[in-house]
């Protein structure tokens, strides 16, 4: 081992036995000290004895500094004592992991919390929306509208106290661009009040079918089907075979399987009657079939969907030419249509409202339309559970009244959305708006959105939410300066 201030490979014992021959020699001249005079060398006179005592008296306290020196040595080899742990504080820390602190205006985030053992409780103490919680050590929040940046407070209960934690997020617009592009017979026409939906077994396709186009006149009826697909952006003409459609402008509803699709109603223009059209689409074959059914009616108009948790299709308000306009609910099982009693005070009778169903709160949602020419603005939910109608708002301020306009579930997020629509029949109404659907905490909100090509709204148009890539896909319709034919995507 090296010693402090020693040359490499010298150790203490060498070190001490050369102390030791130099007491020796010192100790020889002692020896020649007491020697009869006569016997001793002969050398200098002068004080030789003081000396050679001083030498023998200052060897001897050498000797016992050496031999202390090497004790403290040897002591400083033991091992030191480790020190006693400091006690521990109280683990209060919530963390995130920063990176998931962004989205687009609306965006509905479930954030893992890393939560400190001593952490006994928490709760949003600052809110971003309404429904903000704290569930399992998972944050759940939806981001607000027409921000760039957002903060939130949790308050986490922890030994006695509360600490608070703060986290900005960022916020971004939804984004437009061009879903697809095509020119004449590339693609469908310019049209209104027609049916678009996602093909259920493959996400890359869209289809288009009816409605009435514009050429030679407006409401000149069309039977086309078409296909997009979203992988290539091109349509495709779809033959058809079969009993199509006898009345343009009704609804298209998806079987539970997604390989046909059921047409209900619509309106005969010349005849202004709404027949009783029920009639299957075949996605694989392209081939119509009739399905009679007893105790039906034809509709304008109306809410139209596969009710698949109880294995009916539901039709839910609408205009009949008999009837008049109507909130009734019909059901339609196993050839049958029945009326379907309602609780709670249904909605004034309608058509061209917007509606979703929204299987995470089992409810059906519409809002606006059109009585005899007056549009509407009020907002309302049906639960399909115990058939109970409940207002959830009679007119919002800054969501304007409407009818016509286009409307999609945006279901990993839990809104209804909405673009265009018009009030008077001439002007659009500007904009999308959005309608969180969180049961107990339903908010509208204007949305902010960004694009190098922003379309124009317009009413009559349609909307389908492709959720592989968590998108609306919007187009056609129409306003006071002209029709389209085009389709737009806005990312969510």
């Amino acid at each position: 081992m090296r010693r402090f201030g020693s040359a490499p490979g010298a150790t203490t014992s060498s070190w001490f036995n050369s102390m030791a021959s130099v007491y020796q020699r010192a100790s020889s001249g002692a020896a020649e000290l007491a020697m009869p005079r006569a016997l001793r060398p002969q050398r200098s006179t002068g004080i030789r004895h003081t000396s050679c005592f001083c030498v023998r008296a200052f060897m001897r306290t050498l000797l016992r500094a050496v031999l202390f020196f090497v004790v403290a040595l040897s002591a400083c080899e033991a091992p030191k004592p480790q020190p006693l742990p400091m006690p521990r504080g109280p683990d209060c820390s919530v963390a995130v992991d920063p990176a998931l602190l962004t989205g687009r205006q609306g965006a509905r985030l479930r954030i893992p919390l890393t939560v400190g053992a001593d952490v006994t409780a928490m709760r949003v103490e600052q809110l971003m929306s309404l429904s903000d919680s704290v569930e399992n050590d998972e944050l759940r929040v939806t981001l607000p509208y027409g921000v760039t940046t957002a903060k939130l407070i949790i308050a986490a209960d922890c030994d006695g106290a509360t600490t608070f934690g703060t986290f900005d997020f960022t916020v971004a617009p939804l984004l437009w661009s061009r879903a697809a592009e095509w020119t004449g017979s590339e693609g469908p026409t310019a049209r209104e009040y027609f049916s678009m939906w996602l093909d259920a077994n493959d996400a890359n396709r869209v289809y288009l079918h009816g409605g009435f186009v514009y050429v030679p006149q407006q409401f000149t009826p069309s039977d086309e089907l078409w296909s997009l697909d979203l992988s290539t952006r091109k349509w495709s003409p779809v033959a058809q075979a079969g009993a199509k459609p006898a009345a343009a402008g009704g609804r298209m509803a998806l079987s539970a399987d997604g390989r046909s699709s059921l047409y209900f109603g619509g309106i005969d223009v010349v005849a202004m009657e709404t027949p009783n059209v029920l009639t299957r689409l075949s996605l694989e074959t392209g081939v119509w079939t009739n399905e009679p059914a007893t105790g039906g009616r034809g509709e304008y108009q109306t809410t139209f969907f596969f009710d698949a948790k109880r294995n009916r299709y539901l039709s839910i308000c609408g205009a009949n030419d008999t009837v008049g306009f109507h909130c009734e609910v019909r059901e339609l099982h196993e050839g049958a249509w029945n009326t379907v009693a309602t609780n709670g005070t249904a909605p004034a009778g309608r058509n061209g409202h917007a509606w979703v169903y929204d299987a995470e709160t089992d409810r059906v949602i519409i809002f606006g339309g059109d009585i005899r020419g007056t549009t509407q603005g009020d907002t309302w939910a049906l639960d399909l559970a115990t058939s109970t109608w409940t207002r959830l708002f009679e007119e919002v301020a800054g969501i304007e009244a409407r009818r016509n306009m286009a409307y999609a579930l945006d279901v990993k997020n839990h809104r209804l959305i909405i673009w265009g629509g018009t009030r008077d029949g001439v002007n659009a109404v500007t904009g999308v708006q959005a309608l969180d659907l969180t049961r107990g905490f339903e908010a509208w909100a204007q949305v902010g959105t960004a694009g190098d090509f922003v379309p124009l709204s317009r009413a009559s148009g349609a909307a389908v939410y492709d959720a592989s890539k968590q998108r609306l896909l919007m187009g056609f319709g129409n306003t006071a300066a002209g029709q389209y034919a085009d389709l737009w995507q806005l990312e969510l």
